[in-house]
C-alpha cells in the first residue's frame, strides 16, 4: 500500500486550523484588555497624586524640627524609590520579552501571557518584590503608633497567603496577560505610597504634638487672665521659643517668641518667625552669630556659615538685648543624583543604582538630574562630573569630563563602548547652591548587561 500524502493546499489548511483552535484557547478579549489598560492609567495617575502630597508633608514634617524624625522619613522614602524602579525595570524587561517572543515584531503585545510568568515567577523576581514590600510595611509600623493606621498599612502590604493557599506572587502575576501585570504592578506601587501617606501623616502629627517619636502624655496649661502669661504657658506645652520681659515689680510687659526649635541647615535660607507681642510698639533689631540674617516680609532668612555648630539669634529694641537663641547647625543635606534615560518602552527614566541596564538604555543616558532629600530643597545645581569606563577585559579605562549636568558628545561616544562586563562610573559629581559652597555628592555606578 503506497503512502498517501497530504497535497500543499491541504497541508495549509490544517495548519490555519490549529492555528485558530490555539488563537481560541488563549483569547482574551478586548474588552478584558481595555479595562487592564483603563485600570492601570488611573492608578498611575493616583500614584503621581500622592507623590506631591506626600511632597508636602516631607515639608511639614522638615518645618517641625524633628531631625530625627525627618531622617528616617527620608530613608524610607529613599527604600520606597528604590522599590519603585525596580518595578519599572521589571515592567520594560516583561516588555522586551513578550516583544521578542512575538511572531509580529513590532505589534501590540499587551495580551501576551507568557512573559509575566517567565519572569515574575520561573526567576522568582515576584518573590523577591515580596521580601521589599515586607520589609518597606514593617519600617512603615516602626514609624506608626495609631492603631487604625497600623492596620491601614498592615491592610495595604499584605502579603499572607489567602484562604485557598494561594501565595502573594500567584495571587498577583500568575495567568496575566502583559497589560494585566502592568496593572498589578501600579497597583503595587499605589499601596507602597499610600502606606508611606499614612506613615508621614502619623509622624507629623506626632511630632507637631510633641516634637517626639514616643506615644504622647496631653499636658493642658492652666490659662491666667493675664493674655501674655497664658500665651508663655501655651508655647511652653508646644515645646516653642519664648522670653519674656518684665518690669522691675515683675509684671510682664512684653513676649518674644520664634517659630519652633528646629536645627538650622548651614549656607541655606532658613526660614525664621520672630514675634514680639507687646503693651506698646516695639521695633525689633535681629542679628545672628556665624552667619547672616535678613528680613523678608513677615519672617526672617537665616543663613549660617557652618563654620561653628551652634547660632545664637539675638532680638533688640532700641538697644536693649529682649532675648536670645541658641540654634544648632547642621551640614545641608546632600542631593543625590540619578542619570536620566530612555527605557525599552520608549519611556523617560531615572536611574539610581543596582539595576542591569542594556546597551541601547546605557547609551540613552543624557544629563545627571539631582534628588533632594529630607524635604530640604537645597536649590542646589550640577556644575560638573567625570564619567570613566573601566574595560572589564583588559582593565583599560577611558575618561571624560562635563562642566554641568548634560553628557558631552565625547561621554556619548564612550557609551557606544560600553559592554557587559565593564565598569562604567559617574563620578566627581559636584554641586552648587546660591549659598553652598562646591561640594560632590556620591557616584553612580551603572551595571551593563
Amino acid at each position: 500500500m503506497s503512502n498517501y500524502k497530504l497535497p500543499p493546499r491541504q497541508k495549509m489548511i490544517n495548519l490555519l486550523y490549529v492555528i485558530l483552535i490555539a488563537m481560541l484557547a488563549i483569547n482574551i478579549s478586548g474588552e478584558v484588555l481595555d479595562g487592564f489598560a483603563t485600570a492601570n492609567q488611573d492608578m498611575k495617575k493616583n500614584v503621581e497624586t500622592l507623590k506631591v502630597y506626600n511632597g508636602g508633608l516631607e515639608k511639614q514634617l522638615a518645618a517641625c524640627g524633628n531631625m530625627d524624625a525627618v531622617q528616617k522619613a527620608a530613608q524610607l522614602k529613599k527604600e520606597l524609590l528604590v522599590i519603585d524602579e525596580n518595578i519599572m525595570h521589571l515592567e520594560d524587561t516583561i516588555q522586551v520579552v513578550a516583544q521578542e517572543g512575538s511572531f509580529t515584531k513590532g505589534m501590540n503585545v499587551d495580551d501576551d501571557l507568557n512573559a509575566v510568568e517567565a519572569i515574575m515567577l520561573h526567576q522568582q523576581n515576584a518573590s523577591e518584590l515580596k521580601v521589599a514590600v515586607e520589609a518597606f510595611r514593617k519600617k512603615c509600623l516602626q514609624l506608626t503608633f495609631d492603631e487604625t493606621s497600623r492596620k491601614m498599612i498592615g491592610s495595604l502590604l499584605n502579603t499572607d497567603a489567602d484562604e485557598k493557599g494561594k501565595s502573594w506572587e500567584e495571587r498577583h502575576f500568575a495567568n496575566l496577560p502583559v497589560i494585566g501585570c502592568k496593572m498589578m504592578m501600579s497597583k503595587i506601587q499605589k499601596d507602597l505610597w499610600l502606606a508611606f501617606n499614612e506613615t508621614l501623616r502619623c509622624v507629623n502629627e506626632r511630632v507637631k504634638g510633641n516634637d517626639s517619636l514616643m506615644p504622647r502624655q496631653e499636658v493642658r496649661p492652666v490659662l491666667d487672665n493675664n493674655l501674655l502669661e497664658a500665651l508663655v504657658a501655651h508655647l511652653e506645652n508646644r515645646n516653642m521659643h519664648g522670653q519674656t520681659v518684665k518690669n522691675k515689680d515683675g509684671h510682664m510687659k512684653m513676649l518674644v517668641m520664634t517659630e519652633n526649635q528646629a536645627p538650622l541647615f548651614a549656607n541655606y535660607e532658613n526660614l525664621i518667625s520672630v514675634t514680639a507681642l507687646s503693651e506698646s510698639p516695639t521695633n525689633l533689631e535681629v542679628s545672628l552669630s556665624n552667619g547672616s540674617i535678613r528680613k523678608e516680609g513677615s519672617n526672617y532668612i537665616a543663613v549660617p556659615d557652618g563654620k561653628e555648630q551652634t547660632a545664637v539669634l539675638t532680638v533688640k529694641s532700641g538697644g536693649k538685648v529682649l532675648a536670645r537663641y541658641e540654634y544648632k547647625v547642621m551640614p545641608l543635606p546632600t542631593p543625590v543624583p540619578s542619570l536620566m534615560y530612555i527605557a525599552s518602552s520608549g519611556r523617560q527614566r531615572e536611574y539610581r543604582s543596582n539595576v542591569p541596564l542594556s546597551q541601547k538604555e546605557i547609551q540613552s543616558i543624557s544629563r545627571i538630574k539631582l534628588n533632594m532629600e529630607g524635604g530640604v530643597n537645597t536649590q542646589e545645581t550640577v556644575t560638573g562630573f567625570d564619567l570613566m569606563l573601566i574595560k572589564g577585559q583588559n582593565q583599560t579605562v577611558r575618561m571624560a569630563h562635563s562642566n554641568g549636568a548634560e553628557l558631552t558628545p565625547e561621554m556619548k561616544q564612550i557609551l557606544t563602548k560600553t559592554m557587559k562586563g565593564d565598569k562604567l562610573i559617574f563620578t566627581n559629581i559636584s554641586v552648587k547652591g546660591k549659598h553652598t559652597p562646591v561640594r560632590q555628592t556620591v557616584s553612580v555606578n551603572v551595571i551593563p548587561m
